[in-house]
């Protein structure tokens, strides 16, 4: 399962820019948030003034690890859905005139493996993973003495695996390939002018089905809608920042073309980069003004946008920087000036900080660029609730009293991951439904039940890492709480043993005995069994012997009396020992009192058992 919270970075190259009159670095813009990416970690590039390279890092801190080392630059790095591989695209030089080759690498770095040379169809950029991973949908030259023309560029896709890359349809330079939620279709953008400064205008957005075929034309209008555009999530509509000659303003239009219809119409700023929220109810997107800039709100249906955050910090007006949770409550932002991380509620409030990541200046500008994806890979229950007695705990005084059982389990978050934050644990009793425990701590590891006798219990736990995402369920194994008292026909006793009631035993009653070489003996079935016993100032040890086999001494007496032993104290319905097994099965506990000097005695109260019920246990001989 899912949720929010700790996101995974994908890097970007860095917008164009110009020192002393030279372009420096290719524009390429965030690829869309549908990639999971390997928990808790970031992939981001580092700009120096020869080349751009991937690092990850975890998001939570640390030290970074430097995935590329080469003369030419990276970008546009993102996770595979699984997290296990990373796709970029590598430049050896400017933008108009560079070789751009596709490649993937393991998530921990290695040797690369080559999906597409710039010797196949030119320069070949903008690479985009298939939603579930098998594909690379990417935007490939198709004529080199036209990149700069309309339909100079195609739309491309290749196995993940490699292969031989299959175009799908003609487009223009910054046409950005956008798969739909099912992975059937891609949307991109396709210029019809480009005047003598090579300017392309008039972007209309088209969609053109995996397998080929004629593509659709959606967009029929004044407006340049180039490449601010994004599906819904059910795959019915396609969401637009359309430029109407004087702004950017908001549009949607169904995935089968048609009229648009605007969303936000606003000529005071620009809106740019709309995003749904996962569930389909909301709408981001990121406003530019002449003097300030953020994120607003908007129904998926319209109505008036909500402003969420405004220059709290500056988000650059012209890059998207933000990313919605899995679980639409949250959006999580960069700055682009500092490249800070933030989240903030999907219903506003104040912007919490996440992390840093120190990137390279070059012509005194931070060249690095990030999009923001979430993490969507669940933590890992290793352990199931498993019981075990509470040694030195004390029963109640009545034989229907509650049993003080130990509950643990334990869970992992993959490596570099956000980390556990909390688990669930839930109880079914007599095999009724589950309902929540309170667990003291977060995350707790373990929890003390107070169980009923002859109640059947079964517990599941699951675990929440940082980021929200739910592990499965994981069950312990079901087990009857069944003591049996001191007089029950299935404990053998053999040697002096005397039936006597003491104050504050457990049903009131207990056997005990003073001398050495007597012994008390039960067979059972269970997974753990707890002896019940007193200890006090005229007690002494007896050994503890398992399936024919001494496992311990236990020290019954009670060192709270006076040294002259003038006042007896005793601590009754003791657990003064237990032993577990991984599985239930059949033992024998021996109890072998050892009549220590002047405290001999020991006593047997009860033994109780934690396994399938067995039928009268609890009755007397």
């Amino acid at each position: 399962m899912k949720q929010q919270a700790v996101f995974v970075v994908a890097a970007m190259a860095a917008a164009l820019v110009v020192v002393a009159g030279m372009a420096l670095v290719g524009p390429v813009k965030p690829a869309e948030a549908t990639f999971k990416g390997q928990n808790g970690n970031i992939v981001y590039t580092v700009s120096d003034a020869n080349d751009r390279e991937i690092y990850t890092a975890p998001v939570t801190g640390g030290t970074p690890t430097k995935l590329t080392n080469n003369s030419t630059d990276e970008g546009g790095a993102t996770f595979s859905p699984d997290g296990k591989r990373i796709l970029y695209q590598n430049s050896d030089g400017h933008y108009d005139t560079s070789n751009n080759w596709i490649y993937t690498m393991s998530s921990s770095g290695g040797t690369p493996t080559t999906l597409v040379q710039s010797t196949t169809v030119g320069r070949s950029w903008k690479p985009v993973w298939s939603p579930d991973g098998t594909k690379i949908a990417y935007l490939g030259l198709a004529d080199p003495t036209s990149y700069n023309r309309p339909n100079g560029y195609g739309i491309y896709v290749v196995p993940a695996s490699g292969g031989t890359p299959t175009k799908l349809a003609n487009a223009s330079i910054d046409s950005d390939p956008v798969w739909s939620p099912d992975g059937t279709k891609v949307a991109y953008t396709n210029a019809s002018y480009i005047n003598s400064e090579g300017v392309a205008s008039d972007w209309e957005i088209y969609t053109v089905p995996v397998t080929g075929g004629t593509p659709t034309k959606l967009t029929e209008n004044s407006t340049d809608e180039r490449h601010n555009f994004t599906w819904s999530p059910d795959g019915k509509k396609i969401l637009y920042s359309g430029h109407d000659g004087t702004d950017y303003d908001l549009y949607v239009v169904s995935a089968e073309g048609g009229t648009s219809t605007p969303l936000v119409t606003n000529s005071l700023t620009n809106e740019l980069y709309p995003a749904y929220s996962p569930d389909g109810t909301k709408i981001a997107y990121q406003f530019a003004g002449s003097t300030n800039h953020g994120i607003y709100m908007i129904p998926a249906s319209g109505g008036t946008p909500t402003k969420l955050m405004e220059d709290a910090p500056y988000i650059g007006g012209w890059e998207r920087l933000f990313r919605w949770s899995p679980d639409s409550t949250k959006i999580a932002y960069e700055d682009y000036e500092t490249r800070d991380m933030y989240t903030i509620s999907a219903s506003g409030g104040t912007p919490n900080q996440l992390s840093h990541v120190q990137g390279g200046n070059q012509g005194g500008r931070n060249l690095d660029d990030w999009g923001v994806a979430w993490d969507e890979i669940s933590p890992v229950m290793s352990q199931p609730p498993t019981q075990t007695f509470v040694l030195d705990s004390m029963l109640g005084t009545s034989t229907s009293s509650n049993v003080p059982i130990t509950l643990q389990w334990a869970g992992y978050d993959i490596t570099g991951g956000s980390g556990i934050s909390s688990y669930q644990l839930q109880q079914s009793t007599n095999g009724g439904t589950y309902s929540d425990v309170t667990l003291s701590a977060s995350p707790s590891l373990s929890t003390t039940r107070s169980l009923a006798p002859y109640n059947t219990y079964r517990f599941r736990t699951r675990a929440q890492d940082k980021a929200g995402n739910l592990s499965d369920w994981t069950y312990g194994p079901p087990f009857t709480v069944t003591p049996y008292q001191e007089d029950n026909s299935r404990i053998s006793y053999s040697g002096s043993w005397t039936r006597s009631s003491l104050s504050g035993a457990y049903g009131g009653l207990v056997k005990y005995t003073r001398a050495s070489g007597a012994t008390a003996k039960l067979s059972f079935t269970g997974r753990n069994i707890a002896w019940i016993a007193t200890k006090g100032s005229e007690w002494g040890s007896a050994e503890v012997w398992i399936d024919g086999v001494k496992v311990t001494t236990v020290d019954m007496w009670d060192g709270s009396s006076t040294s002259d032993f003038s006042t007896v104290t005793t601590s009754p319905r003791k657990v003064v020992f237990t032993k577990s097994w991984p599985s239930s099965g059949s033992h024998t506990i021996d109890v072998r009192p050892l009549g220590t000097w002047n405290h001999p005695r020991a006593d047997v109260d009860a033994f109780v058992i934690l396994g399938a019920p067995i039928l009268q246990a609890a009755s007397a001989a």
